[in-house]
């Protein structure tokens, strides 16, 4: 019967919602943050020896005249930054667990309404929940297994384009404040 397709398909589509919701803020948050730290090191990396060509180009043209000197970079200095980003990633849960909250509740009543109307059974209402927790298990496996094998090793920063970037707004910078720049 259709009714009975209807109401397994909202139990699951609710199951998932809210599994998804927990998985990505949790598992996949962690996987993320591996990834941009993995594309973080890639992108020092290339920019490193850039750098270091460029200073040994320098020091072949002018010796002496370039020396290294570590900067010690001050660790309070991205308080703000850190903060916002902190400020936005609870927007996004709250913003999330809300669209969620939302929808499951839209689900769920509409589901208890067919429920009701069609007068299941509850073994059967319980049956479908059964069943759809075990295919969300399997879901979650699926999940784990390809966050971290595919999508932790995934780099979608290409360091030719950050350094094109630099490029272009250092350009920019250098432009935009004439004879000020050659202070």
């Amino acid at each position: 019967m259709i009714q009975e397709y209807i109401f397994s398909t909202l139990l699951m589509i609710s199951m998932y919602l809210i599994f998804l919701c927990i998985f990505f803020f949790t598992f996949g948050a962690y996987i993320e943050k591996l990834s941009v730290a993995n594309q973080s090191k890639n992108i020092v990396h290339s920019l490193t020896i850039d750098f270091k060509r460029i200073m040994d180009v320098a020091n072949v043209a002018y010796p002496n005249s370039i020396t290294w000197k570590p900067i010690k970079v001050d660790e309070n200095s991205n308080k703000d930054l850190d903060k916002k980003v902190s400020e936005q990633n609870s927007k996004v849960v709250k913003m999330a667990i809300k669209y969620c909250s939302i929808t499951v509740a839209i689900l769920l009543s509409i589901a208890a309404i067919i429920f009701i109307i069609f007068k299941f059974d509850l073994s059967h209402a319980l049956d479908v929940v059964k069943k759809n927790i075990i295919m969300i298990f399997f879901v979650c496996l699926t999940q784990v297994a390809f966050f971290s094998g595919i999508s932790a090793n995934y780099l979608t920063l290409d360091p030719k384009d950050v350094k094109l970037s630099i490029i272009n707004t250092l350009t920019n910078i250098e432009t935009s404040c004439g004879d000020a720049c050659n202070m």
